[in-house]
């Protein structure tokens, strides 16, 4: 199966339904006293699972974000973007989520960390890669593609937003079995803790702020955590789970699906 893309019928999912369902509190309220200071916001998203009934609340969620801000916002979607168990995702080649991507990129920069489901509706992940770039989202992630013994995308990017450099690096799962078995034998894994204590820094070096996108994960992200330098923030995903540590010297969040 291809990506394909019905703009009429992402109207009607994604403008069309602003209309008719009211904008659900799915991201946290943001407060004033948050805000004090700050020069941008990222809002990460992580494990959506093309939730057609859900896009429109969540772009104008987004929206009220961003107005009531008043600063500019980066989206950084942690993985898992499509859902093969939705029927209308897989005939439509995943129409709405693509649409999705498409106005999120109108609102700000838009980072794609690759997960185990962005091959949940091709076999192959660098269509995947292809189609979400072509619509100007910036893909990142460590899988590698063993056909080719090369990432499938940049394993960082740096975005500018705020006047500050935020520098990104993703992480994949590392289990072949979390991947449909028509892609695991295309796809080549790195050990999570060695592949960040070698390419984080790097990010680090080069950026006021610094992001790990971690779709590994929480018993990898366990053993990198404590790796990481002051003043970085780590964004889990994968395990669907909804908590934020301060233990470590970097922040530690996941935000559920």
């Amino acid at each position: 199966m291809t990506y394909r893309m019905t703009a009429a019928v992402s109207r009607r999912l994604l403008l069309g339904g602003l209309a008719s369902l009211p904008a659900a509190a799915l991201l946290p309220r943001p407060l004033s006293a948050q805000h004090a200071g700050a020069h941008a916001l990222v809002l990460s998203l992580a494990d959506l699972h093309s939730p057609y009934a859900r896009l429109p609340q969540l772009l104008a969620e987004i929206d009220r974000i961003r107005a009531e801000s008043g600063l500019p916002v980066a989206i950084a979607i942690n993985g898992d973007l499509f859902e093969r168990g939705n029927a209308v995702a897989l005939r439509s080649g995943g129409v709405a989520d693509l649409e999705f991507l498409a106005a999120l990129t109108l609102r700000g920069p838009v980072i794609l960390n690759l997960g185990n489901h962005e091959t949940a509706l091709v076999d192959d992940m660098a269509t995947t890669v292809a189609v979400a770039e072509g619509l100007g989202v910036e893909v990142i992630g460590n899988l590698i593609d063993a056909r080719r013994g090369r990432f499938f995308a940049p394993v960082s990017t740096r975005v500018a937003l705020g006047g500050l450099r935020i520098g990104v690096l993703g992480l994949a799962p590392t289990n072949p079995f979390v991947y449909r078995a028509p892609v695991r034998g295309t796809l080549q894994f790195l050990d999570p803790a060695g592949f960040a204590a070698d390419a984080f820094p790097g990010v680090v070096a080069g950026s006021d702020v610094s992001i790990l996108l971690s779709h590994a994960g929480v018993a990898d992200d366990k053993a990198i955590l404590p790796t990481l330098p002051a003043g970085t923030a780590m964004v889990g995903g994968h395990d669907h789970l909804s908590f934020v540590s301060e233990d470590a010297a970097a922040p530690y969040v996941h935000g559920g699906s």
